[in-house]
């Protein structure tokens, strides 16, 4: 019958200190010559010795038992009390081996917590469903057809056509107002729907980018590092945002960029940037 992993961690445990606290082989046998030293010494000494008898005029019985066996009790004490010091040492430099390996284990416990929940979450947030799909919409082409919309408007199509208003005469009638007036709403409409949409992409992206990063410094293996990095690349390419190397769509905003606040003329390069940042960290960890 296989023992368990308990059972197993407890002969280790016991062997660990069986190790700590034992004697050697020349130990054994010189901590064994003492004990039969002191023993036999009061015999030896007094009853067998050819240099010196002992006898009542020498001392009482128990001095002459002490005096002769003090020093080897003493270097006996000794000895035991540097095998107890060698011993502690030894046994506090393993607890703290083991206290290490112990929070080692626990880092790692907590880092594949935290990575797991941090997935989980983005799966929740960008309705990723089981199969790796997501039935939300691609902000990135959202923006493409929010250029496009303004292009094919009617009111940008006349007022952006040479032939139309030349004169500033042309300019100053109440026509020309009112066209401008209602192409001047279309641009504010479609400005913060482009405006909504960049900033869904961007929160998307920043989030894919620290999770990359996270599972990266996290002291997981590496077989799970590989499969989160994986995964996050999966919802990274339905982004699209390939899109921003699309010469179509990059054609669309090139022509209505005069059109464009500052906030989304910025936050499109900005995009393009950390698109490639995770590109160039995806190609880098594949190859």
């Amino acid at each position: 019958m296989s023992k368990s992993i308990k059972e197993v961690k407890t002969e280790t445990d016991e062997q660990k200190v069986q190790k700590l606290i034992g004697f050697n082989y020349y130990e054994k046998i010189g901590l064994g010559f003492l004990l039969v030293l002191i023993i036999i010494a009061p015999v030896l000494f007094t009853q067998f010795s050819t240099f010196y008898g002992f006898n009542e005029k020498t001392g009482a019985i128990g001095d002459t038992i002490g005096g002769v066996t003090a020093p080897f009790v003493n270097l006996l004490a000794a000895y035991l009390v540097y095998k107890s010091f060698a011993a502690q040492i030894r046994a506090n430099s393993q607890q703290r081996n083991d206290h290490d390996e112990q929070m080692k284990q626990l880092q790692k416990e907590h880092s594949f917590n935290y990575i797991s929940n941090y997935y989980n979450l983005i799966k929740e947030k960008y309705g990723v469903d089981e199969s790796g799909f997501t039935s939300a919409s691609v902000p990135i082409w959202d923006v493409f057809h929010s250029s496009d919309g303004l292009m094919k408007n009617k009111n940008f199509k006349i007022l952006n056509n040479p032939s139309n208003f030349k004169t500033e005469k042309e300019k100053e009638s109440n026509v020309y107002k009112e066209k401008r007036s209602e192409l001047d709403n279309y641009i504010k409409l479609t400005n913060k729907n482009i405006n909504s949409d960049l900033k869904s992409i961007e929160n998307q992206l920043d989030t894919l980018l620290l999770f990359y990063n996270e599972s990266d410094k996290s002291s997981l293996e590496t077989g799970i590092k590989s499969f989160y990095r994986l995964e996050v690349e999966k919802i990274f390419l339905r982004m699209e945002l390939d899109a921003f190397y699309d010469d179509r769509w990059n054609n669309n905003i090139e022509a209505v960029k005069d059109y464009l606040n500052i906030e989304n003329s910025y936050r499109i390069k900005s995009l393009r940037s950390k698109t490639k940042d995770m590109m160039d960290k995806m190609r880098g960890k594949r190859y």
